[in-house]
């Protein structure tokens, strides 16, 4: 939403401490694991969610989808009677925008944001609690938005992109309670009700004791040590056949293959999942001799992972519920790699820095990643897309037994002792990011002491910039790769590089492509090696004659002095760069 007009002088809140978080999100886990009374839960989420933000409120709302409405049910600070029982429609105001939407919302100044959907008796009740800054994300369940989590702050304030995925983790954890609040809750309106059916009232019962007892099991996959594979073992139990869970990238995280993972790319496949990802809840799709049922987790618009079964008769339900419970186990393990990536992002920043050399913490603090420099230090950083920063760095982790690792600056950045060769390291990481459907650039580079890293940081910047100025997007380079020609290339457009080759160069390209000819190659081989015939035509496996009638041929499209300085210069640097593209 747009800020106010004063939107300079407006604070930002403080971040909260990542051990904070971990510590909240981890009770919320164990509460859910050990209470039984979920709202009891619901209180403890919103009473954390209070204090990690340190707002002057929170609360919970609850959707109301046969009324179209949203309402207040849950709150920790919230002063008047007016404002703990609001009851609004979806899509209006911040709440009603969030509890009918996908995604994060938040504001510095209620009242004064032009772009809130406005209702007089709302903004009666926010002047009356004395609301400014609103920050709230909806709460998920099997993909279905089911009501929202909010704070709130008595003074204009902007919430930064930490305390708003701050907000979604715990969104996470309340979503869990809130459903199992619903099931309960059902579940005794259903023994309660003299239902004309008997046998239809007792079937009903009996699905919705089977659910929250499912949901206990998935409860104690929350807690540390379980991991996927521990609800990928409930559900297997539940359903009686293989369960499987899969990233973005459709890459195994769980579970045994349901199928072979050949076949898993259909179009069909890929749009039951980003049906089920956009509130579809599990689907149904039919695949060679089988039915898959498939059922997305998400947070926000963000898609976490996908479950997929061989579609038994209690699987669609079964999944949709675990999705949920997927996507918080996901989001809390993100937390822990935060943590351990904020960490080392900082030691990477004071060895980057040419100011930090003098800590004296800083040997102790390398030692702890298994570095002591007695060898030196090898650094590479690896160019990726953004949105898969956190699959890349487990990528990395499943390489790097000893090192620091970390995204920084927008990259990854890996720093190790040199007892392995950079290159052996960048190559294998490579190939693991690549049979994650990760493309990657990685440039490597050296340092003899510590001293030296923040200019070798520099260095393999600037090879990956010279990797892109070649056109290369997925590929392993150092300086000794690239030569002097890569490297004074570095930041240059690469269609400036594709010009400066076909300047120079063109001639013989075109002729290659006009006649299938090797004149462009023989060229650069005969300028790399000094001139002369015998070796390039070893190179070749060609007989020296046929290097000379090549010779002759190049000198009539490029002209005789092709061979002497200072033309031979400017083309040989031309045909490194065109070399260099080649082999990308």
């Amino acid at each position: 939403m747009t800020e106010p007009s004063v939107a300079h002088s407006i604070p930002v809140l403080p971040d909260p401490p990542i051990d904070q978080l971990l510590r909240a999100v981890r009770e919320c886990a164990e509460d859910l694991a050990s209470i039984k009374d979920r709202t009891v839960v619901l209180r403890g989420v919103v009473r954390r969610t209070r204090q990690l933000l340190q707002t002057d409120m929170a609360y919970l709302s609850r959707n109301d989808l046969g009324a179209g409405e949203t309402f207040i049910f849950v709150t920790d600070g919230v002063r008047t009677p007016a404002y703990q029982s609001i009851r609004m429609s979806l899509g209006t105001g911040l709440l009603g925008a969030v509890a009918a939407g996908g995604s994060p919302v938040q504001t510095a100044d209620y009242l004064a944001d032009p772009e809130m959907n406005h209702l007089d008796y709302i903004d009666k009740i926010v002047h009356g609690e004395g609301v400014k800054a609103i920050l709230g994300t909806p709460l998920r369940v099997g993909g279905k938005v089911v009501g929202a989590l909010l704070v709130a702050h008595r003074s204009p304030l902007k919430f930064s992109p930490t305390a708003v995925q701050a907000l979604v983790d715990l969104a996470a954890q309340a979503s869990i309670a809130f459903e199992h609040t619903r099931l309960t809750s059902k579940l005794n309106q259903l023994i309660n009700t003299q239902s004309s059916t008997q046998t239809e009232t007792v079937k009903r019962q009996r699905e919705l004791e089977d659910m929250l007892r499912l949901d206990e099991r998935l409860m104690g996959s929350l807690v540390p040590g379980a991991g996927l594979e521990g609800i990928v073992d409930v559900l297997t139990e539940e359903v009686g056949h293989s369960v499987s869970i899969y990233d973005p990238a459709w890459q195994l995280l769980a579970g045994s293959a349901v199928f072979d993972g050949e076949v898993l790319r259909p179009e069909h496949v890929m749009a039951a999942a980003e049906a089920s990802r956009h509130g579809r809840g599990a689907t149904g799709v039919r695949q060679a001799t089988e039915t898959l049922v498939i059922a997305a987790a998400s947070a926000g618009e963000e898609h976490l992972a996908t479950l997929v079964s061989q579609g038994g008769p209690k699987d669609r339900t079964v999944l949709e519920r675990a999705s949920v419970f997927v996507s918080t186990l996901i989001l809390f393990e993100r937390t822990l790699i935060d943590a351990d990536n904020r960490a080392q992002s900082e030691l990477i920043s004071d060895l980057v820095s040419p100011h930090k050399h003098n800590d004296p913490t800083l040997m102790s603090r390398l030692a702890d990643y298994g570095i002591h420099g007695a060898k030196g230090l090898d650094v590479l950083v690896g160019e990726v897309d953004p949105d898969v920063g956190y699959a890349a760095l487990t990528a990395v982790r499943s390489v790097l037994y000893q090192g620091l690792f970390t995204l920084h600056s927008g990259h990854i950045c890996i720093i190790t002792d040199s007892a392995r060769s950079s290159q052996t390291l960048a190559t294998r990481l490579l190939t693991t990011l690549n049979s994650r459907n990760i493309t990657a650039l990685i440039g490597h580079t050296h340092a003899s002491e510590v001293e030296g890293v923040g200019n070798a940081h520099s260095r393999a910047l600037a090879i990956i910039a010279a990797q892109q100025a070649l056109g290369r997007t997925n590929a392993v380079a150092n300086v000794t790769d690239l030569g002097l020609a890569g490297i004074v290339v570095a930041g240059a457009h690469p269609a400036h590089i594709a010009e400066l080759i076909d300047r120079f160069v063109g001639p013989l390209i075109s002729y290659d492509q006009t006649h299938h000819s090797e004149l462009t190659l023989t060229a650069w081989c005969y300028l790399e090696h000094g001139g002369k015939l015998t070796p390039t035509a070893a190179y070749l496996h060609i007989h020296p004659n046929t290097v000379r009638q090549r010779a002759e041929r190049i000198s009539g499209l490029l002209g005789a002095t092709w061979r002497t300085p200072p033309h031979s210069v400017d083309l040989h640097f031309a045909l490194r760069l065109w070399r260099l593209q080649s082999t990308r």
